[in-house]
């Protein structure tokens, strides 16, 4: 409200909702709030009217205009007292801006195929994720991203060697269907085309690098290997070789990911000894890291 209406008793106020420039009416309320869903030209207007004389009822929505309402007033040059602010609130109502973003993502997991292997990335750049939208991950294959699967946690396991990439997806499900990917055909180059980011119309964000791994066949054997392995004791770590002259760090990742032990090697022994009694049953992963952040070896425990 700017300028406060004149009621007078036995009066009532209702505010009336039109479009375009003909004015067409959509639809009223008792407070000046409207829902719309299309984009163009809309008004707010105020009406203060007897509902004995002015009958409502006659306004066919979508239909009938401001005008024709207002030619029925004495201020339009009929014979009802009442008063239709014409002018009213205007508003140009556009597309609203893509504001979806997904981050980025980076490779934190052994890339090792032995039978199987578990690729896990952890967020770099934490995404963008409006109202209404959700967070998907996904699982591509290849130079053309060949969509593989998808999974609500950045974390697939795999039976094949080559070039995979885990992506994220920030996505309405009201206006992006999934239901048209097929896995083993469909590509990430084919959803990204459906985006606005890509050329489409689509409200989305596909983090297109995604994290990439490069699966190898795991050797058959593995020098310097933590032993023994599973463990239900002590786990032995050879470090020495890994030294060359820098501090060490091991991480123990759990299945999801997640740090849950972490060691600080500042001498050079030959074995770092873990005690691994506490730790619950299960897999882990053991990372080497340099202390300039490099990793010097990955690979998988087994806690009995």
């Amino acid at each position: 409200e700017d300028t406060a209406p004149n009621v007078p008793a036995g009066y009532e106020v209702i505010y009336v909702l039109t479009s375009g420039n003909g004015l067409v009416i959509q639809d009223v309320n008792a407070t000046p709030e409207f829902t719309v869903t299309d984009t163009g030209l809309y008004t707010i207007h105020t009406l203060v009217y007897n509902p004995l004389t002015l009958d409502l009822s006659i306004v066919e929505f979508g239909v009938t205009t401001g005008v024709d309402v207002n030619n029925l007033l004495i201020q339009g040059g009929g014979d009802i007292c009442a008063s239709l602010l014409v002018a009213g609130a205007q508003f140009q109502v556009e597309e609203c801006p893509c504001t979806a973003e997904a981050g980025t993502l980076i490779a934190d997991s052994d890339n090792c195929l032995d039978g199987t292997a578990e690729l896990t990335a952890v967020e770099g750049q934490a995404p963008v994720i409006p109202n209404g939208y959700e967070r998907l991950f996904v699982l591509t294959s290849g130079t053309d991203l060949v969509i593989e699967a998808v999974n609500t946690d950045p974390t697939f396991t795999i039976e094949e060697t080559g070039l995979f990439t885990i992506h994220t997806l920030i996505y309405n499900p009201l206006t992006l269907d999934l239901s048209i990917v097929e896995f083993g055909v469909t590509t990430g180059v084919d959803v990204n085309g459906l985006l606005v980011q890509g050329g489409g119309d689509i409200c989305a964000a596909l983090d297109v690098a995604g994290a990439a791994f490069q699966v190898e066949p795991c050797p058959t054997l593995l020098d310097n290997a933590p032993y023994p392995n599973p463990v239900s004791d002590q786990l032995y770590v050879p470090v020495a070789d890994w030294m060359i002259g820098s501090d060490l760090t091991i991480h123990l990742n759990d299945a999801n990911g997640k740090l849950v032990r972490e060691i600080k090697v500042e001498e050079a022994n030959a074995l770092e000894v873990i005690d691994m009694r506490q730790m619950t049953p299960g897999g882990y992963t053991l990372v080497v890291y340099h202390s300039d952040g490099t990793r010097g070896m990955v690979r998988r425990i087994i806690k009995m």
